[in-house]
């Protein structure tokens, strides 16, 4: 099967807004829900399926309103099908807190509030370090690529022509994020990420990478 690289096909970049809410968390869910970590720290938090699944939009609703109102969700179509979704934030502009979660809808997840703080527990303990660069840093929350398209390019793809022109578009110097598992692991290192740390959080293995941009301020 050809990687998304090697065929022509038309690809677009933009900005959601509240019009995308409901497909890029349908893309975001579908992405993780089958993720390693997601898989075997979380899902056992869970009585069925269901509540699984019902938390993982919720929670990824959540997330997406908070990006749009204070940072960026960004989307990505190939051939006209919303195949990628990423939530950005801007570090050092308007930091997105329990707040700003609250009135993004968290408020409505009160029956899942174990699992929120375990989600918590993880992620927000984890990103710490990959969040101390500072201004002029786009922090990279979320990068999820439905999984029919994974690893044919898509990820690729959604870091050189749309990260990294959004850094730019932002004036910013670097990407930074955090990732979970040996796969993306080689997957960040592949695209031009170098590893800042590693550790263990609440069990769960966590990398922190970042990328310099070159030439921020030229288009």
């Amino acid at each position: 099967q050809k990687r998304f690289e090697e065929v022509a096909i038309m690809i677009r970049f933009k900005r959601a807004d509240e019009r995308d809410l409901a497909a890029a968390v349908s893309v975001l869910t579908a992405a993780f829900a089958e993720h390693e970590v997601y898989r075997e720290k979380f899902r056992p938090l869970f009585g069925s399926s269901q509540s699984y699944i019902d938390f993982l939009n919720r929670l990824h609703a959540v997330m997406v309103k908070a990006a749009m109102r204070h940072h960026i969700c960004l989307l990505v179509e190939v051939d006209g099908r919303l195949m990628g979704v990423a939530t950005i934030h801007k570090l050092g502009n308007h930091p997105v807190g329990m707040l700003s979660f609250l009135r993004a809808g968290a408020w409505r997840m009160w029956q899942y509030i174990p699992q929120l703080l375990a989600f918590q527990k993880v992620f927000g303990e984890g990103s710490k370090e990959a969040k101390k660069r500072g201004s002029s840093t786009l922090y990279l929350e979320l990068l999820g690529v439905l999984p029919d398209y994974q690893g044919q390019g898509v990820g690729g793809l959604f870091i050189s022509k749309g990260l990294e022109l959004l850094a730019k578009e932002e004036k910013c110097q670097r990407l930074t994020l955090i990732t979970h598992t040996e796969s993306n692991r080689r997957f960040y290192k592949k695209n031009g990420f170098k590893q800042l740390d590693v550790r263990d959080v609440e069990g769960v293995k966590t990398w922190t990478f970042e990328k310099k941009i070159a030439d921020v301020y030229t288009f």
